[in-house]
């Protein structure tokens, strides 16, 4: 089943996706939907969040101090609104590992206390 008709079946409005390997090619959207991609310069990998277009979106940028751990994880955080209602933020962050280090939890924590 197609990824989009998957969300519209089960009313999801936005959807995080990792490794999402979609760098060389363009992902086939319908009008209703939009994505925001974080593709890896290198092989393989790479984020991404599908919303419903009539959500108003922006990305959030992070200023984060742990540049060693940053280079092995994928973070992308999108500000999310429909109307009037409160905005909310949606964070997606990939580690390409099995198992977390210290570090990795600090970036996680960093991440939240910047938002």
């Amino acid at each position: 089943m197609p990824l989009v008709m998957y969300m519209n079946n089960n009313d999801i409005d936005v959807l995080c996706i990792n490794e999402t390997k979609i760098h060389d090619m363009e992902l086939l959207l319908p009008d209703t939907h939009s994505i925001i991609r974080n593709d890896r310069t290198s092989k393989g990998g790479g984020i991404a969040i599908l919303y419903l277009r009539e959500l108003l979106t922006s990305t959030v940028p992070l200023v984060l101090q742990n540049k060693t751990t940053l280079d092995k994880t994928e973070i992308m955080c999108v500000k999310v609104q429909l109307r009037k209602y409160k905005s909310l933020i949606v964070c997606s962050i990939y580690r390409p590992k099995f198992y977390l280090t210290l570090a990795d939890i600090e970036l996680i924590e960093s991440v939240i206390h910047e938002l």
